[in-house]
């Protein structure tokens, strides 16, 4: 690929070896971070964009490896842009994603311009891809960089815009966060909102919500299920309602989640579910159903003493 400049092929090799080689070669950092910043330096025309992402899944995949060591390093805010990156600390990885994500996105006409299609070699599952081309591409591979134990501990957090669900999500001004993430989910589900494309918007949207799932309201699914445009994602957030509810079922605390579960189990056997689904769903109804009677003894017990039972029904 180098010597014929073939950019899908190298592309490809360069894809592998950042998610490879922090596992297989410790001591050839140096090499590969030497050779992703002469390809972008001299990348020819949409390609760059490509090695920007690559260089970002090398440093994700660099950081996660060895966060302890860096994290005991601090996180000072004046950094050394051109240290040797094996010895930056947290704030310079923050530093270097946002970099690189400002470059990467800088003209997203450009980007939108540009057919996924000319990169169908590049992406195992392209025949499968529903997107349409580069910048939603790219946004979605930015969204789901693992980046949870970078941003784990850093000021101020960003957990109330993950789980704000409403219209104001897309207008929420996100060009100083330090979350790349974050700003990638909030561009591709206003490319799409303003595309009219629901389905792919629901998709997004419903994405960002298995992120940051840390649900304490079952008001928040239910809204979620009103306002979907698609009954895909409609049943989707109606299946993880049905896993709360069954989860969290109690006489004491919540004693109408069962009645709430056989409600929604009887709107969900109305739905297109696969045969999959459908006899998962089948078996939580029999279980609710059931009469049952489970009694938990103390697991040590002694003469003479009394002892609890714990009866559940």
């Amino acid at each position: 690929g180098q010597k014929k400049n073939n950019q899908e092929e190298l592309i490809k090799v360069f894809l592998f070896k950042a998610k490879y080689e922090n596992v297989l070669l410790d001591k050839k950092h140096s090499d590969f971070f030497t050779e992703i910043n002469n390809q972008i330096k001299n990348a020819n025309g949409s390609s760059v964009y490509f090695y920007n992402y690559i260089k970002a899944v090398y440093l994700a995949a660099y950081f996660n490896k060895y966060q302890s060591d860096i994290q005991h390093r601090g996180d000072a805010e004046i950094v050394e842009s051109n240290a040797d990156f094996k010895e930056w600390n947290q704030r310079d990885f923050i530093n270097a994603f946002v970099d690189l994500f400002n470059q990467t996105f800088s003209n997203p006409e450009k980007l939108k311009a540009i057919p996924l299609s000319d990169f169908k070699k590049v992406i195992d599952d392209y025949e499968s891809s529903k997107q349409e081309n580069v910048y939603e591409f790219l946004l979605e591979k930015w969204m789901l960089l693992p980046l949870g134990q970078l941003y784990a501990n850093t000021e101020p957090s960003n957990l109330a815009y993950y789980t704000n669900y409403k219209e104001t999500f897309l207008t929420e001004n996100f060009t100083q966060n330090y979350d790349v993430r974050l700003r990638a989910f909030q561009m591709l589900e206003a490319y799409y909102k303003q595309n009219k494309n629901f389905y792919q918007y629901d998709r997004v949207k419903f994405m960002r919500f298995q992120y940051n799932f840390l649900l304490d309201d079952l008001n928040v699914l239910d809204a979620l299920i009103a306002n979907s445009f698609t009954n895909e994602i409609k049943n989707k957030y109606r299946l993880e309602k049905l896993s709360y509810l069954l989860e969290n079922a109690n006489k004491k605390e919540n004693p109408t989640y069962y009645k709430q579960a056989i409600e929604l189990i009887d709107t969900l056997k109305t739905q297109v579910l696969s045969k999959e689904l459908l006899d998962q769903i089948s078996t939580q109804e029999k279980y609710i159903r059931n009469k049952r009677l489970l009694v938990f003894n103390e697991p040590t017990l002694y003469n003479n003493q009394h002892n609890k039972i714990l009866v559940d029904f």
